[in-house]
C-alpha cells in the first residue's frame, strides 16, 4: 500500500496487477478508478498526453473485490483507493487455492469482475463529462467574480459581509405572513 495525500487514504490495488488477496469491506468505502489517456492544455497552446485516473464508482460496506483476479490469475482492471479509513477482511491467495475445486468453481461462478461491465467508451465519456463540468465551473466562477467586481461588489467586504446564522430579529418583524 502507498500513501496518496491523506493519512487515511491508501492505494489498495493498482490496475494491471494480479492481486494476491480477496478483500471484504467491513466498514468505510473505497473508490474505484480506471485509467485513461487524457489531453492537457499547456500554456504554450500545446497539448500533452497524460494518464488520468477517472473515478467510476465506489465499493461500500459488505462488498468484496479480487475474487476473479485471484482465482483466474488475471490482472485487476481497476485501481482501488480507500475513500475513508477502511476496515476489511483479507483472504490470502494460498488460503483460496487450498479450497477444494468445487468451492473454487462456485466462487468463480458467483463472483463478478469489479466494474468489469465498463467499456473504454464508458470511461472516456465519464472523463469528458467531468472535464466539461470542471471547465464550466471555472468559467462560471470567473464570470460571476468579474460581473460582481465590475458593479463594485466584493463579497466579504462592507455591506456584503454577513455572518448571520439565522434571520436577524429586526428583520423578522418586517416579514409578511400570509
Amino acid at each position: 500500500m502507498a500513501i496518496i495525500e491523506d493519512q487515511d487514504i491508501f492505494v489498495i490495488v493498482q490496475s494491471g496487477n494480479i492481486i494476491s488477496f480477496v478483500a471484504y469491506i467491513h466498514s468505510g468505502y473505497c473508490n474505484i478508478y480506471r485509467s485513461i489517456i487524457g489531453l492537457v492544455k499547456l500554456q504554450t497552446n500545446k497539448v500533452k498526453k497524460v494518464r488520468k485516473l477517472v473515478c467510476m464508482g465506489t465499493l461500500k460496506e459488505n462488498e468484496s473485490f479480487g475474487e476473479i483476479s485471484v482465482l483466474l490469475q488475471v490482472p485487476f482492471l481497476c485501481t482501488v483507493i480507500s475513500g475513508t479509513e477502511v476496515e476489511m477482511a483479507i483472504i490470502e491467495d494460498q488460503d483460496i487455492f487450498a479450497l477444494d475445486q468445487v468451492t473454487q468453481q462456485l466462487m468463480i461462478q458467483t463472483a463478478e469482475t469489479t466494474f468489469g461491465h465498463l467499456t473504454d467508451e464508458d470511461v472516456k465519456n465519464e472523463y469528458l463529462k467531468k472535464a466539461k463540468q470542471k471547465e464550466w465551473n471555472e468559467f462560471k466562477d470567473k464570470t460571476m467574480k468579474n460581473s460582481l467586481y465590475y458593479n463594485g461588489i466584493i463579497p466579504g467586504f462592507g455591506k456584503w459581509n454577513h455572518q448571520w446564522t439565522s434571520i436577524p430579529r429586526n428583520l423578522k418583524d418586517s416579514l409578511v405572513i400570509y
